[in-house]
């Protein structure tokens, strides 16, 4: 079936836009990230065991915006890059919807 890699590409596509768009947009930040995790501990039986690992976060976060490091002036702290592989099962093909970003 021919439609099915040109299926493929346009979900393959929509995923890694939904992925970039995440990784770049703020939503990966890394406040959010450790804003997550205290709320996992929160409603977790083993929370208690990894609080302390928390509270230690929280203070460097804490001693990181004390001394000026924030989101706006280290916008490294904002997203994380990623990378992806798949199964490559047309080359010719996939060789030519290839884009590097840079």
């Amino acid at each position: 079936d021919p439609e099915r890699p040109i299926k493929a590409y346009d979900q393959a596509a929509a995923t890694l836009n939904l992925l970039r768009a995440l990784a770049s947009g703020g939503y990966a930040d890394l406040h959010n990230v450790h804003q997550w995790t205290l709320d996992f501990l929160a409603g977790s039986p083993a929370g208690a065991r990894y609080q302390q690992y928390a509270d230690r976060i929280s203070e460097a976060l804490a001693f990181m915006r004390a001394c000026g490091v924030t989101s706006d002036a280290a916008p490294s702290l904002e997203g994380v890059d990623f990378f992806t592989s798949h199964e490559a099962l047309h080359l010719p093909f996939e060789e030519a919807l290839t884009r590097i970003d840079s």
